[in-house]
């Protein structure tokens, strides 16, 4: 339990982390961009957490070591960084470079219970984020339905929601398609280039109505609905943590 032992580990696993800003995928995309210098770098920062974890389960024994959720990922995470440095230039595995970001978590203790109450707040707005989806496919199928001629031959400003395809694309990716834009506007971001088309070239009443009443609906009540939920899962995991620490 050294401070200065764990803060130099803590800073080995955020420079391991920030290596990842060195990496480049050129636009082939066929591999990974690492030279051998980032990769030697990275190599020795990944054998220092390896033989830390090798340390600290011979300096509390595994079963009290592994006994901790956070400690059994530091390792399992550091067996997948592993693998991910043996495969350091394949593109489909670099997803696996996430995993960096967990090892952070688990040499910062401090953050540790922060983290786990944010996911403990999740099954408690699982409801709220249904209706959510329930609101958001259901006006994403009428926008199919009232504007989907309207968003043909636009320039690239303007997005295809509510497209028809051309193509053979199936009615699955068409309404996946129209609840992505959807979900955009509910960030108030590409307002305009969503709405346009269907506000200039088809009925604006029928446009006013449909998206009026989405804004208002979205932005408005279920989206605060959202955040006061978040925020009341939170409050009560973290008063929870609180008493147990007592």
């Amino acid at each position: 339990r050294n401070p200065l032992y764990l803060h130099a580990m803590q800073l080995v696993a955020l420079m391991f982390m920030g290596s990842i800003a060195f990496e480049r995928i050129p636009p082939e995309g066929h591999h990974v961009g690492l030279s051998p210098e980032l990769l030697g770098i990275s190599g020795a920062l990944l054998a220092l957490l390896m033989v830390d974890n090798i340390i600290l389960v011979l300096a509390y024994s595994s079963s009290a070591f592994y006994a901790r959720s956070w400690n059994r990922t530091y390792t399992a995470v550091l067996a997948s960084q592993v693998l991910s440095m043996t495969l350091c230039h394949s593109v489909p595995f670099v997803w696996l470079r996430a995993g960096r970001v967990l090892l952070v978590l688990c040499k910062l203790e401090r953050f540790q219970p922060t983290v786990l109450a944010i996911l403990r707040t999740f099954p408690r707005v699982f409801t709220v984020l249904l209706i959510y989806a329930v609101v958001v496919s259901f006006y994403a199928i009428l926008g199919q339905l009232l504007f989907g001629n309207l968003y043909k031959e636009l320039d690239i400003e303007y997005t295809n929601a509510f497209q028809f395809s051309t193509s053979k694309q199936s009615e699955i990716i068409r309404f996946l398609r129209s609840f992505v834009s959807l979900f955009v506007l509910t960030t108030t971001e590409n307002y305009p280039g969503i709405m346009y088309p269907a506000l200039l070239r088809g009925n604006p009443i029928v446009a006013l109505l449909f998206f009026g009443s989405f804004c208002i609906l979205l932005l408005y009540l279920v989206m605060n609905v959202v955040l006061a939920a978040t925020y009341d899962g939170w409050k009560n995991e973290h008063s929870h943590q609180l008493l147990r620490l007592r």
